[in-house]
């Protein structure tokens, strides 16, 4: 008698590989199936792991232990070792304990191993049995970062040694004050020629002060792709062709092998300028420019960033220029020079080009945390900022960022929309704008009529993204009631409402008149509704909707501020004159559609949609909550659940 093959035979790790497929909201369903499914499936969510205190450590160990299989154990890639809110005691702890080498011992892929600021006996990887258990098993460990702005001497010197132990493997460095740990080794050079794989290295240090003193850096360093230097002194003239002189076709090779350089400067420096223009291998570059007014340049620099600087950018699909200062004037052909070559000098680029304008306003008030030490306080300037990007779907985005502090009503809208007034012929160009009014704190009523005067201005868009004020507690709206004028040509909208505490219920049943072409609605609301109401309302029966992407998360903050405990919501559906009911799940969005009438009576939270039409609905979900009123504001993506409803 043949015997019947077993669902039960087949091994966990083939299984894993099975559930690494699948969507997240399908992992998490695999968990429940039965007992053989649970392990392997949940492992699929652990390659990046925070562990704050030892308890989360033999917690974690255990988890893994009750199945007795390691090779599921191959899945987590980085390791974090404290965090943010992890205190100093706890984190000691956490070292002192043996968890460390445990996980050592557990977990044998880690390719990255990053440890918090607070976690402050960084002396423990120096001891001899750690670092042994290291580099015994650890052997694809690549990186080894302590996440931390700042470091007493002591651990800089302990972080450089810890990445010498390893440095057979490291990829990438942090170069602190860096003389006490070179000079035993024979200076700079040796240490860094001793890494035979380094590809990054981020320069903190004020032994290199310019980029001439950080050329030993490039020229010592094996395979370096990725640079990261704060320069505080200009460069002197002709630095780049004596260390050409110096190094010959070697010192050559390896300039053209960086790929990323992100250079910040104290001030706009001339000469650094010019070295960097000399790095024709660059495939990314992010320049920093701090306290500096265009005004104040001379005409040298004005003509050198404009021409030479500005080509140089442009000829590349990938680079960040931020920030300078520049007073408002109606006739400044300089800034509509430098616009149009953003805008119209473009690389070759198979996909398709995107021209975008992020109009940032604050109030330049030191609560909303981009006070910038009053570097811009002056509301006669703007802070210009540009950025190129190709993004998920292959477009060239061009943006041209302008950040405008404004202390009393109409100050903007006399000043800035006037200035951009005479440049038509590039506004006509401008397909998508970011209307970013997050640190608005105080006249915020007039933010829908310098929204609606924006909207005049670019005539042709067809994406805008609406950042709401953090600050806003009962009026929390970008568009005017009284608003006539339909945007035809608008096909895609996403407003985002940070931490505010409710939504003005009246905005989106103007944005569906406002907006008569609309097929895309992204809601990112991180925030609680109305306060003591169970009924979220999205209201747009003018529009006929492609697809609607929904944040779910205030159903939690506002299931907190009721007392409910309730682990579901109803998501009412009427799609012209049918009208669905849906169950969803808190957990994972699991979507059960029921059989009740549409207008029965709910005890729970309620979310009711209703539009003209509408395809398709995109739940997401975040897991992690900062505290019971609030959702964190940086949410890890790989925290991130959805779902996906298909309307009938």
């Amino acid at each position: 008698m043949t015997k019947v093959p077993s669902i039960e035979l087949i091994p966990a790790e083939i299984w894993e590989n099975v559930f690494n497929q699948l969507p997240r909201c399908s992992q998490r369903e695999c968990q429940f199936v039965c007992k053989q499914w649970y392990l392997p499936s949940q492992r699929s969510f652990l390659q990046h792991v925070v562990l704050a205190s030892c308890y989360d450590v033999q917690t974690f160990i255990t988890c893994f232990m009750s199945y007795g299989s390691y090779s599921s154990f191959d899945s987590v890639k980085t390791i974090r070792i404290g965090s943010t809110y992890t205190t100093p005691d706890r984190a000691r702890k956490l070292l002192e304990s043996n968890a460390i080498e445990t996980i050592i011992q557990h977990f044998p892929n880690v390719t990255e191993l990053v440890i918090s600021g607070n976690c402050i006996e960084l002396d423990y990887f120096l001891k001899e049995n750690v670092l042994q258990s290291i580099l015994n098993r650890w052997r694809k460990l690549k990186v080894f970062r302590v996440d931390s702005g700042w470091l007493h001497p002591d651990k800089r010197k302990i972080y450089l040694q810890t990445n010498y132990r390893l440095r057979e493997r490291i990829e990438q460095l942090t170069l602190y004050e860096h003389s006490d740990v070179t000079h035993e080794l024979g200076g700079l050079a040796p240490y860094l020629m001793s890494f035979p794989n380094l590809k990054s290295i981020k320069v903190v240090s004020r032994e290199i002060c310019n980029l001439e003193s950080c050329l030993p850096v490039v020229e010592h360093s094996q395979r370096l792709e990725d640079l990261d230097v704060y320069v505080t002194r200009e460069d002197k003239e002709g630095s780049m062709d004596r260390f050409l002189q110096r190094g010959g076709k070697t010192s050559q090779a390896k300039l053209k092998a960086l790929r990323s350089l992100k250079i910040t400067m104290a001030s706009f420096c001339t000469f650094t300028i010019e070295f960097i223009l000399q790095m024709t291998g660059l495939e990314k570059i992010t320049v920093g420019v701090n306290r500096t007014n265009v005004e104040e340049w001379d005409p040298i620099q004005k003509e050198l960033f404009e021409h030479k600087f500005l080509d140089f950018l442009c000829a590349r699909t990938a680079f960040d220029f931020r920030s300078v200062q520049m007073n408002y004037n109606e006739e400044n052909e300089y800034m509509h020079g430098i616009l149009k070559k953003l805008y119209h000098q473009l690389p070759p680029h198979e996909g398709k080009t995107e021209r975008h304008v992020q109009l940032v306003i604050n109030n330049n008030n030191p609560e909303s945390g981009l006070d910038y030490n009053n570097m811009f306080s002056n509301i006669r300037n703007f802070v210009f900022e540009m950025r190129s990007e190709i993004n998920s779907y292959h477009t060239l985005v061009r943006t041209a960022s302008f950040t405008h502090f404004i202390q009393h009503e109409g100050s903007l809208r006399n000043k800035s929309l006037k200035y951009l007034g005479h440049m038509n012929a590039i506004l006509d160009d401008i397909t998508s704008l970011t209307f970013d009014t997050f640190g608005m704190w105080v006249i915020m009523h007039v933010v829908p009529f310098i929204f609606q005067d924006t909207l005049q201005q670019f005539r042709n868009l067809k994406k805008v993204y609406v950042h709401l004020s953090k600050n806003y507690s009962k009026q929390n709206s970008f568009l005017k009631r009284d608003i006539t004028t339909p945007h035809v040509n608008l096909e895609r909208l996403e407003i985002t409402a940070g931490n505010a505490l409710c939504i003005e219920e009246d905005m989106l049943p103007v944005a569906s008149s406002v907006f008569p072409s609309l097929k895309y609605l992204a809601l990112w609301f991180h925030c609680g509704w109305f306060n003591g109401i169970n009924e979220f309302v999205i209201m747009m029966m003018d529009t006929q909707l492609e697809r609607l992407y929904l944040d779910v998360a205030p159903v939690r903050v506002q299931m907190y501020k009721l007392g409910l405990e309730l682990p579901y919501f109803m998501l009412k559906v009427a799609n012209g004159c049918k009208k669905t009911r849906y169950r969803v799940s808190l957990d994972y969005l699991a979507v059960t559609e029921e059989e009740k009438e549409w207008d029965t009576e709910d005890k729970v939270l309620t979310v009711c949609i209703t539009f003209k039409s509408i395809s398709y609905i995109n739940l997401y979900l975040h897991r992690i909550f900062s505290d019971q009123f609030r959702p964190v504001s940086v949410s890890d993506p790989k925290d991130l659940i959805q779902t996906v409803v298909c309307i009938k």
